[in-house]
């Protein structure tokens, strides 16, 4: 790829880390009126809709074989989210919420080197450090151990590291329209028989809660993952990964100022060493985007 069109992919994946942040303050405000797994499975099952009306065209011209790895690693990310949408239900902080999934920029090299014996970088170790003492100090604040919804935050970061890897090695030649619909579908099936097994309807939604909704579908997902996927299939997922350092800076930014959010000194602590591990384990193609917007 020539540099251009790299930095274009780059400030792409800049744009979603802003859209994912509005993502985040829009799902928690949903979740004050719909069942966790229901608001997924209508979030994304409205979502994939939208895109897989899109991309219908694009069936015609896909095998079998990758729609079944669409849906696969569709798969993947459905369970990922039910955990998330658990873990942000229940958290009080957002914005740690955010760093703790930010850490799939360490993981996702890790787990790289377990499916698929991919190298590990220097770096990645020298990384490991700060990013381990910012749980650490995260989970002072409840007794030297993290709390539950931060747990849930560490296994939904595992399973989104584990779908990056998969999409980045299974799914590069299916077009990126139809692998959005695909995979927001396959998720929003997945959460609806979990809504169905486990939740009931809620009640009384407002028109508030809908516009929420709807602007979660739409602007959060459809447009988010559209935009991620098209991305993802032009750049490695290491790489990529070192771009979704920004979204938990937004996250929480936009987690004080509209929620009214306030970390600890611990949990700021704990957030700035986890950010710290994400710069140093990035840190060339960093100077690399310096220098570039420098010349």
């Amino acid at each position: 790829m020539s540099e251009p069109r790299f930095l274009q992919a780059e400030l792409s994946l800049v744009l979603v880390t802003i859209i994912a942040a509005i993502g985040w303050v829009l799902s928690k405000y949903a979740l004050q009126e719909f069942a966790p797994f229901t608001f997924i499975s209508l979030r994304f099952l409205l979502a994939g809709l939208v895109l897989l009306a899109l991309a219908w065209p694009q069936l015609a011209v896909v095998s079998w074989q990758q729609v079944v790895r669409s849906i696969a690693t569709g798969a993947v990310m459905g369970c990922s989210m039910l955990i998330w949408v658990l873990a942000l239900q229940r958290t009080e902080y957002v914005g740690v919420g955010a760093f703790i999934i930010s850490l799939n920029v360490v993981a996702v090299p890790l787990i790289g080197r377990l499916l698929f014996r991919q190298g590990i970088s220097p770096r990645l170790m020298l990384a490991l450090l700060p990013a381990l003492m910012g749980l650490a100090m995260i989970s002072l604040d409840d007794g030297f151990g993290l709390a539950p919804a931060q747990w849930l935050f560490v296994a939904a970061m595992l399973g989104f590291a584990v779908h990056l890897n998969l999409s980045s090695t299974f799914v590069r030649n299916v077009p990126s329209l139809l692998l959005s619909a695909l995979q927001l579908l396959t998720t929003g099936v997945i959460a609806g028989v979990a809504a169905l097994l486990s939740e009931q309807w809620q009640a009384g939604i407002t028109a508030s809660g809908w516009w929420i909704l709807v602007c979660s579908a739409l602007f959060a997902t459809s447009l988010r993952f559209a935009i991620q996927f098209k991305v993802m299939q032009k750049i490695s997922a290491s790489h990529a990964s070192m771009i979704f350092l920004f979204e938990p800076v937004w996250t929480a930014t936009l987690s004080a100022w509209v929620l009214g959010e306030r970390m600890s000194t611990a949990q700021l602590v704990g957030c700035g060493l986890i950010l710290a591990a994400l710069l140093i384990y990035r840190l060339q193609a960093i100077r690399s985007l310096w220098l570039y917007f420098r010349h």
